[in-house]
């Protein structure tokens, strides 16, 4: 079970572990289907202080950019824990 590909979704980086993985396709599949939604995976940035900030996803709407993390996604996608 891969990442799907869509022009909505663009994965910079696979993920290292299967939970990242499995979190991931979860908010990959529940993306809104349309031009005014982007979503960005698994990918880094250094802050202005020179430290390396990892992003699991930044989901970019009309009215917002979201970012979730892949560890709080997990517990929605494997159920109630």
């Amino acid at each position: 079970m891969g990442i799907k590909l869509n022009s909505q979704w663009k994965s910079i980086r696979e993920p290292q572990f299967a939970c990242e993985r499995e979190a991931l396709e979860f908010m990959r599949d529940r993306l809104p289907d349309h031009d005014r939604t982007r979503a960005w995976a698994n990918f880094e940035f250094n802050s202005d202080h020179g430290l390396t900030r990892k992003v699991n996803v930044m989901v970019l709407r009309r009215s917002a950019i979201h970012t979730p993390t892949a560890s709080l996604l997990r517990h929605v996608a494997r159920g109630n824990r």
